[in-house]
């Protein structure tokens, strides 16, 4: 289907060109006024506005403002056509009302419709909005002209006029790209990026320098130093886009993979119902301790506990009632350790935590902890509570490593004599003592 351009222009010859030019690929809606424009765009949503400078009632750019105002059309690309391509003072009028491009009348030939084309086809498919881009550059013209391009994609623009400015705002907010000039006052492009590069959180963040054909030479320099791209100046408005859109397409690729890879890693050491490491990937933690201490002459503590009579209420009140009691005693043991502390679901509704570095005389209080947070749980079901409480074994390892299967059989051991002593209670192996913790 043909996408919808907009002409707005006073002249019947200016209009008759544009049109007899682009009419054979779009559907050409024309106007002669800013009203006349503005009844259009209540009806059509093109995919190109081209303005004259000067309108029947008024001045181009206020129709460019009318758009800016309006969220419905601020993805919509717009250009200017005047008399007068060099006057400085209208491009930078066109640029903050919020153009892509300023060109001269006379340019309208069959190379301006492949750059229409180009600006059609590149923001129908760029995919990136939403995206967010900073950019900073001393130049605020040339700043204005890259946002109103990048705006044209969807994509959210903030500016800065220092590199300064810009770092203090990373410490809320990471944008998708940064693009930054290469000369400015009080810190250049390639400061910027040594800069940016040392910071962890930015390491998929691409970085895209714009420079002048004079400087080409530092680009090698640049890139060495952690920038992905750089545009020459002067650049077109699709030059931009499509540098801007790869970069940025990389850059979600990136975080894609690294999510991916995440969720891989979680289901591979994790247990899908309480969040906890799986038994293989506990038993690796552990052996990553017991070697520490071996080495370095720390200490730790191993807890093995199970649920009293969990066949009970999963008998009596089902397995859903049973997962709920499982999910809720792992969040109340999170609540009663240390963060550093590393807790594994080891099978059924058994549980195991390791306490790198703990002290012997905090066993006891350790246990106890554990046996209070069962305790207190608060779960009803049918209109009654249900009754939690575990058995505990526990042994403390001081400053060798040992054998780990040792270390589980004694814990395993611990826990059962726990069971068979009447549960709701934890033995703990500290030496050649033998400590009760009820």
């Amino acid at each position: 289907m043909k996408k919808y351009i907009l002409i707005a222009d006073p002249s019947k010859v200016s209009r008759f060109v544009l049109e007899n030019y682009l009419k054979g690929k779009y559907k050409i809606l024309t106007a002669t006024s800013y009203s006349e424009a503005k009844d259009i765009l209540d009806e059509f949503l093109p995919s190109l506005v081209i303005i004259s400078y000067e309108l029947q009632d008024g001045v181009g750019l206020d129709l460019c403002e009318y758009m800016q105002k309006r969220k419905k059309f601020r993805s919509v690309p717009v250009i200017v056509l005047t008399s007068n391509e060099n006057d400085e003072t209208l491009k930078f009028k066109a640029f903050g009302a919020g153009a892509i491009d300023f060109l001269e009348k006379s340019k309208v030939n069959e190379d301006f419709v492949k750059y229409v084309d180009e600006i059609v086809e590149i923001i129908s498919i760029s995919d990136i909005s939403g995206s967010s881009a900073w950019i900073v550059d001393n130049d605020i013209a040339e700043t204005q002209f890259l946002e109103n391009i990048l705006k044209s994609t969807g994509i959210t623009v903030s500016t800065f006029s220092e590199p300064s400015e810009l770092l203090k705002n990373l410490k809320n907010n990471t944008p998708d790209i940064i693009i930054a000039d290469l000369f400015m006052k009080k810190m250049d492009g390639m400061e910027l990026t040594k800069e940016l590069r040392h910071k962890n959180s930015l390491k998929n963040v691409p970085i895209l320098i714009l420079a002048s054909s004079r400087e080409s030479s530092f680009m090698r320099t640049l890139l060495l130093h952690g920038a992905n791209d750089y545009i020459l100046k002067p650049f077109s408005a699709e030059e931009a886009i499509l540098r801007v859109t790869s970069n940025i397409k990389t850059k979600k690729l990136y975080d894609d993979l690294e999510e991916t890879n995440r969720e891989l890693f979680k289901k591979a050491t994790t247990d899908s119902l309480t969040g906890l490491y799986n038994r293989r990937f506990f038993m690796e933690q552990l052996e990553h301790v017991n070697y520490n201490a071996g080495r370095y002459g720390h200490s730790f503590g191993v807890a093995l506990w199970d649920i009293d009579h969990f066949k009970n209420i999963n008998d009596r009140h089902g397995h859903d009632v049973g997962d709920r009691v499982l999910i809720k005693l792992t969040e109340a043991i999170k609540h009663s350790v240390r963060k550093s502390d590393i807790i594994g679901r080891f099978g059924g509704e058994e549980f195991i935590c390791i306490f790198p570095g703990q002290k012997e005389a905090d066993m006891p209080a350790i246990v106890s902890k554990l046996l209070e947070a069962a305790r207190d749980l608060y779960i009803k079901e049918g209109g009654k509570q249900i009754p939690v409480t575990i058995s505990i074994g526990a042994v403390f390892c001081k400053n060798t490593s040992e054998n780990l299967d040792n270390i589980i059989k004694n814990v395993d051991k611990l826990m059962y004599r726990a069971k068979s002593d009447g549960r709701n209670k934890g033995y703990i192996s500290i030496g050649k003592k033998i400590i009760e913790v009820t």
